[in-house]
């Protein structure tokens, strides 16, 4: 019980209690001005015109605006970057379907290597179509590559 007690004392004996005090500026014998907070250290001649000064009070701290500011730049920052990565997203997932829809084309009209003309015509569409892929694969890549920088950025803020 004495323990816990003077742990809880020495607690609050760390806690900062706000105080005021008055002070008082005065000439002594010798011309020199002395400062107070004692009325009866002034001499009584000079307690009449004696001035109290107040302890000065420190000034609440400001908000920072800027820092404000700045987060709400940040912010929309962020959300046109979510956006753009958002419509890219939106984009290579249209990209992906209309490649899906042509593959399946292109299989249901595989001609038999015995039609020339056919399979040849085939062959360079499917030329083209994988083309198309490896250009979706490299825009992927770019697309992945700018998330994961995003999400590097707001990993660590």
């Amino acid at each position: 019980m004495i323990v816990r007690t003077l742990i809880l004392l020495s607690v609050l004996s760390l806690i900062p209690i706000p105080v005021c005090a008055e002070y008082y500026k005065y000439k002594d014998t010798n011309g020199v001005f002395r400062f107070t907070d004692n009325l009866l250290n002034v001499p009584k001649d000079q307690r009449e015109n004696i001035q109290a000064y107040k302890e000065a009070a420190t000034p609440e701290p400001k908000p920072e605006t800027s820092n404000v500011i700045n987060e709400e730049a940040t912010l929309k920052g962020e959300n046109s970057r979510i956006e753009q990565l958002n419509s890219e997203r939106a984009f290579l997932e249209q990209s992906y379907r209309d490649l899906a829809a042509e593959r399946n084309l292109l299989l249901e009209s595989s001609p038999s290597p015995q039609e020339k003309e056919a399979y040849e015509t085939h062959k360079k569409r499917t030329d083209a179509f994988n083309e198309k892929i490896k250009s979706y694969e490299k825009q992927r890549k770019i697309f992945q590559s700018k998330v994961d920088a995003f999400n590097a950025e707001n990993e660590n803020p």
